[in-house]
C-alpha cells in the first residue's frame, strides 16, 4: 500500500485478528496493470462535459435528472448509473456548479480538480465525501454534530491502517466499523498518533453516534462513489477493499498518475468530429452540446446532425468556434455548419391560461416540432397560439425556450 505500517496497539490486533478478511491481493489480477487516478480518465471529463452542456438539468438537491441522463447515455451508449455516480462526485467536489435555473456549469474547484494537485485535490475530495455522507443519512436532532465536525476522515485513517492490506466482508464492514469505535480510547488514541492524528481527532463520541446503521451505508455509499473503495467478489461473497486513490487521498499511500489523454481534434466529409478526452472543456462542451454522441472513449466521436443545427439557435456558431483551429475544415462539414435554426424571436406567454404567443408563423410551428419542447404542449390551442398542458409545468417551458434562444416576456 506504499505506508511505513508500525505494530498496532495489541488490544487493536486481537480486534483486527478476529475479523472476516482476506488479502487484498487475491481480488486482484496478477497481470493487472498500476493503477491510476480515475479523475483524470476520459469518462470522468465526458460526465462533467455532458452535464456542463446543458443537456442535462438538475434537480432541486443538484443531482441530474435521471430522465435526461437515460435520454443522454443512451444517445452515448454509456451505463447511466455510471454516469449518475460520477455527476454527484463531480458536484459534491464542486468541480461542477448549479446556477438558479438548475443548469449545470464551471465549479469553484474545476481547475484545482483538474490539474489533480495533491494538497488542492485531498481538500476538495475529503469535503466532497463528507457531504455526501452528510446528503446520504439526512437529519437526525441527536447527532451530535455534522460529518464535516465528526472527524470521519480521521476514522477513515485510522480504521484502513488497522486493516492495512485486508479487505472485509462488504455485510459486515459497517459493524466493523463501528465495533472499532468500541475499543479502549487510549489504545485508539495510540494508534492515532502512529498515523499521524491528533489526539482530538480521535472522536469516539461523534463516530459512535455516525457509525450506526444508517450512517454505516452512507459512509460505504460515499466511498464507492468517490472510488476511494472497490466491490469484488470472491467463492459467491462480496469484499470491500481500500483502492489506491482512497489511500491516496487518505494520506496512507501514493497518489495515482493521471492516465495521458489523447489531444487530437478531426474532422471527416461524412459530418463526423473525432476529439480526444485531453481537449480543453471549451471545445469539448459545444460537441456535446450541439452534435449527436456517437461514442465515448480515448477519443470522443461526434455526428453533426443539420436537423439539430435547425433546433438550436447558436450551434453552428458554436461548433464553428469549437472547430476553428482546425484547417482545413471538409467542404462537406462547411456547409453542415452554415445551418441556419429556424428558432429565435420572441414570444410571450399568459401565465393565468398557460398560452404563448410566438412572434411568427415559423416560430410557431419550429416549437410545436422541437422535440425538447413539443412534450409540453397541449392539444386545441386558438389559432397563433400555443398551450401548455396543464400537467406541465410552465416554468421549465419558458426557461428550456430561453435556453434555445427567445428573448420570453409575458403576454
Amino acid at each position: 500500500m506504499g505506508i511505513n505500517m508500525k505494530p498496532l496497539p495489541s488490544v487493536i490486533e486481537r480486534f483486527v485478528k478476529k475479523q472476516n478478511t482476506i488479502p487484498i491481493t487475491d481480488l486482484l489480477k496478477p497481470d493487472a496493470e498500476p493503477p491510476f487516478s480515475p479523475y483524470g480518465s476520459y469518462w470522468f471529463r465526458a460526465v462533467a462535459a455532458m452535464l456542463r452542456s446543458g443537456r442535462v438539468a438538475a434537480k432541486s438537491n443538484d443531482s441530474p435528472n435521471l430522465t435526461d441522463v437515460n435520454r443522454i447515455c443512451k444517445e452515448a451508449n454509456f451505463n447511466q448509473h455510471f454516469f449518475d455516480r460520477i455527476a454527484k462526485l463531480l458536484v459534491a467536489a464542486k468541480v461542477v456548479g448549479v446556477d438558479r435555473r438548475n443548469q449545470y456549469g464551471e465549479g469553484v474547484n474545476h481547475a484545482s480538480f483538474w490539474n489533480h494537485r495533491r494538497k488542492e485535490l485531498t481538500e476538495i475530495l475529503r469535503a466532497a465525501v463528507l457531504q455526501m455522507i452528510e446528503d446520504n443519512t439526512g437529519y437526525l436532532a441527536w447527532r451530535p454534530t455534522m460529518a464535516i465536525h465528526a472527524s470521519l476522515i480521521e476514522f477513515l485513517i485510522l480504521f484502513f491502517t488497522c486493516f492495512h492490506g485486508r479487505a472485509l466482508r462488504e455485510d459486515q464492514l459497517g459493524q466493523v466499523m463501528h465495533d472499532l469505535c468500541l475499543l479502549p480510547e487510549s489504545d485508539l488514541k495510540k494508534l492515532g498518533a502512529s498515523a499521524g492524528l491528533k489526539t482530538k481527532d480521535v472522536s469516539l463520541h461523534g463516530w459512535k453516534h455516525w457509525l450506526d446503521e444508517k450512517g454505516q451505508k452512507a459512509l460505504l455509499s460515499a466511498l464507492y462513489t468517490a472510488e476511494w473503495a472497490y466491490y469484488g467478489k470472491q467463492q459467491k461473497i462480496g469484499w470491500v477493499m481500500p483502492s489506491p486513490m482512497g489511500l491516496g487521498i487518505l494520506g496512507l499511500g501514493p497518489l495515482p498518475d493521471t492516465p495521458t489523454l489523447v489531444n487530437e481534434l478531426k474532422a471527416d466529409s461524412n459530418l463526423a468530429i473525432f476529439a480526444g478526452a485531453g481537449l480543453d472543456f471549451d471545445t469539448l462542451i459545444p460537441l456535446f452540446r450541439c452534435c449527436k454522441i456517437k461514442r465515448i472513449d480515448q477519443l470522443f466521436e461526434f455526428q453533426v446532425n443539420p436537423k439539430r443545427l435547425k433546433e438550436m439557435p447558436s450551434a453552428g456558431a458554436e461548433l464553428r468556434t469549437a472547430l476553428a483551429n482546425f484547417d482545413p475544415l471538409p467542404s462537406s462539414m462547411v456547409v453542415a455548419l452554415q445551418t441556419e435554426s429556424s428558432l429565435g424571436g420572441k414570444i410571450g406567454i399568459r401565465y393565468c391560461s398557460a398560452l404563448v404567443k410566438p412572434e411568427t408563423a415559423d416560430a410557431l410551428t419550429a416549437i410545436r416540432e422541437h422535440p425538447q419542447l413539443k412534450g409540453y404542449l397541449e392539444h386545441g390551442a386558438p389559432p397563433g397560439y400555443l398551450l401548455v398542458k396543464p400537467t406541465s409545468n410552465p416554468d421549465n417551458f419558458i426557461e428550456r425556450c430561453r435556453t434555445l434562444g427567445f428573448d420570453v416576456g409575458l403576454l
